[in-house]
């Protein structure tokens, strides 16, 4: 796989040949990989990659940045739709995301997960935060 990485990125002498490169590669991979998981996977899949790769790039994380804007304008949207609107439109998103996150790391570890981020106590109720 090193050697891969290596081939694609050729002798190439300048960063701006790099980066031409890097982004032929980036590209080239996610043609490959979007008709197997979709858009939006393959989206988060490069989103997850420059988190990982971050601390090589020393820069403000655009994934972060980009987490924060559709967090904004998630509230936005919700906040501006009725009252059933806007929960029934939360719940479809926290199920989806729970859904999800089960699916690729289990059930078990999702609930603790939940617990710990939503404050629920083993029984099932909101703990009292101190």
């Amino acid at each position: 796989m090193h050697d891969s990485i290596l081939h694609v990125l050729g002798n190439e002498t300048d960063a701006d040949a790099v980066a031409a490169a890097t982004v032929r590669a980036v590209e080239s991979l996610m043609g490959e990989l979007k008709p197997l998981v979709g858009r939006l996977a393959t989206s988060a899949l490069f989103a997850r990659s420059l988190h990982l790769a971050n601390a090589s790039f020393a820069r403000p994380d655009p994934a972060l940045q980009k987490l924060q804007e559709d967090l904004t304008s998630l509230r936005n949207d919700l906040s501006t739709r009725s009252l059933e609107d806007a929960r029934a439109a939360s719940h479809a998103l926290l199920r989806a995301l729970v859904d999800l996150l089960a699916s690729l790391i289990g059930q078990s570890l999702t609930d603790r997960m939940l617990r710990s981020a939503w404050g629920i106590s083993n029984a099932g109720h909101p703990r009292e935060i101190t």
